[in-house]
């Protein structure tokens, strides 16, 4: 991921499409400048949902990942809106793909040669001297070398067990009851850094159905 998000959104049509909203680039930290990019497009998903609470909103979603705590706050968001948002991937990569997975069930789409890409969450920063992936600005001191490596592995974990209920399962591809067990087994499958095709996207649970011709029209054409 680059340092800068460069995260845009555009309405591509508001008088034929008022409720189609495309997002690009990495999801922002607040400390980034295209972070005011990223709360204008919050207020305008307040703003559709005050107007008509309750009536769909399609997010097209083009984008590598970016910030885990930018990413919380959106699914928060959705999470609390009574409208239902239907995602579309184009591509789609780590905490990007935790929010494309998040759409409304059975309304989650994907361009036929599209990908989705997973890994563990951790920030590729190494702290010297402590031997742990964390936080860069928090290495000055071990105790904030450890405070920050719980932050991170309390998020890893919180997306595992996301992943888990998205796909209903279907990821993990295991038997498994355990709640914890299958966080486990999560996290290991996230190391591995999988990519899925849109058919594999269908079949692990990540996506609902691939656009064909009718589909197209329906979301972009109608």
């Amino acid at each position: 991921m680059s340092d800068k998000s460069n995260f845009t959104y555009l309405r591509p049509s508001p008088e034929s499409h008022p409720r189609t909203i495309s997002i690009h680039g990495n999801i922002p930290t607040n400390a980034d400048p295209s972070y005011d990019a990223f709360n204008e497009f919050l207020w305008i998903l307040a703003e559709l949902e005050r107007n008509d609470p309750g009536v769909p909103i399609t997010l097209v979603i083009d984008s590598q990942g970016g910030s885990s705590s930018s990413l919380d706050m959106l699914l928060d968001y959705i999470k609390l809106m009574s409208s239902p948002v239907y995602m579309v991937a184009r591509n789609v990569s780590s905490a990007a793909s935790i929010l494309f997975a998040s759409g409304a069930k059975d309304h989650r789409y994907i361009f036929e040669h599209s990908r989705i890409s997973l890994h563990n969450g951790r920030l590729l920063y190494e702290c010297p001297g402590h031997g742990r992936w964390i936080f860069k600005s928090y290495c000055d001191t071990e105790e904030r070398a450890a405070a920050s490596q719980k932050v991170l592995d309390q998020t890893i974990r919180r997306h595992a067990r996301m992943l888990d209920e998205y796909t209903d399962g279907k990821l993990l591809e295991s038997e498994e009851t355990d709640e914890e067990k299958r966080v486990e087994g999560m996290m290991l499958l996230l190391d591995e850094s999988p990519i899925f095709d849109s058919q594999e996207a269908v079949q692990y649970g990540l996506a609902d159905h691939i656009i064909d011709e009718e589909k197209l029209r329906d979301l972009f054409f109608r």
